[in-house]
C-alpha cells in the first residue's frame, strides 16, 4: 500500500521485519503493520508517539488475545474501513482513525475493454488454497459452469488451482498493469470468500468497469451496494445459490452493461487519492 501513496512530507518509513534503531532514526514517522514490530522498536528505544500501526484485519479471535498496549497506544491506529473499526471496537480497541483502502483508477480502468472480444464470456475467479477463500466451493462452481456452457471462458486469479480444463486460464506472477488488463477484459468477477479482512480484487474489478458478484465479507458490502455495480450473497450460501445467480446474470446483456457501467462510478469514490489524504491529516496529527 506505502508505495502507492503520494505522501510527499514528513518523511514516512513503512518497516517490515528485523528493524534496527540505526536505520530507523532517521524517519519522522514510522508506518507499520504488526504488533510485534512496533514492541521490538519500543525496546530499542524509538518514541512509541512517531508510530502508526495499520490495521487491515485484527487478527485477533476474542479480547483474551488483545495486548494491553492495544488497548491504551501512545502510537496511533490506522483501520482499513468500518468493518474492520467494527472488530476493533468490539475487541475493546478503541483509539484508531479509519483511513480506507482505495484503488489505482488509472491502472484499472475500462478503456483496457477497448480491445476486448465481446463474442466472449469471460468469468474471473480468485483461487487461493485456503479455507477462508472457500476453494473448495469456487471448484463447484467453475465445473457446473463449465458443463452447462459451451462458450464461456473461466479466468482464475491466485495459484494452485487443481482443475485443468482447455477453457480455464490461470493467471500467476502478474505485472500489475497485467493484471488490470485481464481483469478489465473479465465479463464477470466471482468473489466466492468466507472471511476477509477488506477484500480488494472485487473493488479493482469494478474500477474496469466489471460486474462483481461477491460475497458479503469485509468491506466488500462497504464499496458494493447490492444491485448496483453487482450482487452480494450471503457468505454461507451454496453452490446452487452461486449459480442461480450467475445464469441470471449471462442471460441479460443489458443489465451486465448497465451493471459495467455503475461499478466503475462506485469504485470511483475509492481513489488512492482519497486514502492518501485521510494518511496525510493522521500524520500531520502524529506530528503535532
Amino acid at each position: 500500500m506505502g508505495e502507492r501513496l503520494g505522501i510527499g512530507q514528513p518523511r514516512v518509513l513503512r518497516y517490515f521485519a528485523n528493524p534496527k534503531v540505526d536505520s530507523l532514526k532517521w524517519a519522522d514517522i514510522l508506518v507499520f503493520i504488526a504488533n510485534y514490530q512496533i514492541y521490538q522498536v519500543e525496546k530499542l528505544g524509538i518514541d512509541p508517539k512517531k508510530i502508526v500501526l495499520v490495521i487491515h484485519h485484527s487478527g485477533y479471535h476474542d479480547k483474551s488475545q488483545v495486548e494491553p498496549q492495544m488497548l491504551k497506544p501512545q502510537f496511533r491506529i490506522a483501520v482499513s474501513s468500518k468493518f474492520t473499526a467494527q472488530k476493533c471496537n468490539e475487541l475493546g480497541i478503541k483509539d484508531f482513525v479509519i483511513c480506507p483502502l482505495g484503488v489505482d483508477l488509472q491502472l484499472f480502468n475500462p478503456n483496457k475493454r477497448s480491445d476486448l472480444q465481446l463474442n466472449k464470456t469471460r468469468i474471473g475467479f480468485f483461487y487461493y488454497p485456503n479455507k477462508r477463500k472457500s476453494p473448495e466451493l469456487i471448484l463447484k462452481i467453475i465445473k457446473a459452469i463449465l458443463a452447462k456452457y459451451d462458450d464461456i471462458e473461466v479466468h482464475i486469479f491466485g495459484n494452485g488451482f487443481p482443475l485443468k480444463d482447455s477453457k480455464i486460464t490461470e493467471h500467476v506472477r502478474l505485472t500489475e498493469e497485467d493484471y488490470a488488463r485481464a481483469i478489465s477484459h473479465l465479463s464477470l468477477f466471482v468473489y466466492v470468500s468466507k472471511l476477509e479482512g477488506f477484500g480488494l480484487p472485487p473493488l479493482e474489478a469494478m474500477a474496469c468497469g466489471v460486474p462483481v458478484l461477491a460475497s458479503q465479507v469485509g468491506a466488500v458490502p462497504e464499496y458494493l451496494q447490492d444491485g448496483i455495480g453487482g450482487f452480494i450473497l450471503p457468505s454461507e450460501s451454496r453452490e446452487d445459490e452461486w449459480c442461480k445467480k450467475i445464469d441470471s446474470l449471462l442471460i441479460n446483456s443489458e443489465l451486465m452493461e448497465e451493471l459495467g457501467l455503475q461499478a466503475r462510478q462506485s469504485a470511483e469514490k475509492w481513489s488512492w487519492e482519497r486514502t492518501s489524504q485521510a494518511y496525510q491529516r493522521l500524520f500531520l496529527e502524529v506530528r503535532e
